[in-house]
């Protein structure tokens, strides 16, 4: 409920870019510590929202600190959850 409220609230693209990544590093932190199907279940919900902030924050410039510390986190989540480090240094790369 607080999602959907939230994110109809939100029209900016820098305040929809942080709501969805925070929401994805929530379901990233549920996947490092989950097992079985409640691993797959997180790993879905941190990848589904972090490239729905991905696409919210594609305009932002470069330096922006929500859009910087997106990239950190969708490539950490590559690395540590996905085990796909060519993803994440990828993603690393692409915003330096």
């Amino acid at each position: 409920m607080i999602k959907n409220d939230a994110m109809k609230a939100l029209a900016d693209p820098e305040g929809k870019a942080f709501f969805l990544k925070m929401v994805g590093d929530y379901y990233r932190y549920m996947a490092e510590s989950a097992q079985a199907d409640l691993f797959a279940q997180a790993r879905e919900g941190a990848l589904e929202h972090y490239k729905q902030a991905d696409a919210a924050g594609k305009d932002l410039p470069a330096c922006n600190p929500i859009k910087l510390g997106l990239a950190l986190n969708f490539s950490v989540f590559y690395y540590e959850v996905m085990q796909d480090n060519k993803q994440a240094c990828q993603l690393a790369e692409t915003a330096i």
